[in-house]
């Protein structure tokens, strides 16, 4: 078995690997994702994949994803690059 960390995985090549993923199970597996902004797209591979590691590319996405503000997520990462 494979293991694949998909960067791009919203856009057109991320999507059309993760249909090649589906269509051999038995032979790759996703072990990680990256996404830019499209959060419910990202999602959605989430479920379907269900990766040990999720990137994703702003502060307001993650904000989102866990249901908090984003100026909290914004002053978390502002203090991690300090």
């Amino acid at each position: 078995m494979r293991s694949l960390a998909l960067l791009g995985s919203t856009g057109s090549i991320g999507t059309s690997t993760l249909d090649v993923v589906k269509a051999h199970p038995e032979r790759l597996s996703v072990v990680a994702l990256a996404a830019g902004r499209n959060r419910e797209l990202l999602q959605t591979q989430c479920e379907a994949f269900r990766p040990r590691c999720v990137s994703v590319g702003t502060p307001s996405m993650l904000a989102v994803s866990m249901g908090l503000p984003v100026s909290l997520i914004q002053r978390i990462c502002k203090t991690a690059a300090a």
